[in-house]
């Protein structure tokens, strides 16, 4: 994994304070940016990970833009960028239409329950890379 750039997209950096804390403490290695909104994670995406693997962790319930709306901008990137991206939907959400629609969307690799935690990022993340 160390060759993968982490990107966490959350309206509450709270959330994404704690992410990158069980990332670091799992993967020291990885590089991590944190966004609190998607147009500035958008714009990140598109100018900044060229030639680089991408472990895109977003909020399905944030203002403004929403996950799911995030990923309809998103699927209108490069092939060449999007080959890059593996997408992890994140919630503390308990609807099941939440899941089913990350599971059924070919540009999502999973979906995760926030915060993580290392079992989460271990077995649902890492091993969907190997």
């Amino acid at each position: 994994m160390r060759h993968y750039l982490c990107v966490l997209l959350d309206d509450d950096p709270l959330n994404n304070m704690l992410n990158r804390l069980v990332i670091e403490r799992n993967y020291p290695q990885l590089e991590i940016v944190e966004f609190t909104d998607a147009d500035s994670c958008l714009n990140f995406i598109a100018k900044n990970t060229t030639g680089k693997r991408v472990l895109l962790f977003v909020d399905i319930y944030m203002p403004q833009k929403n996950g799911w709306d995030f990923l309809n901008v998103l699927r209108t990137f490069s092939t060449e960028i999007l080959n890059r991206i593996s997408v992890f939907m994140l919630s503390s959400s308990i609807y099941l239409q939440d899941h089913q629609r990350a599971d059924n969307d070919p540009i999502v690799t999973g979906f995760l329950t926030k915060p993580l935690t290392d079992d989460s990022l271990k077995y649902y993340v890492v091993d969907k890379l190997r």
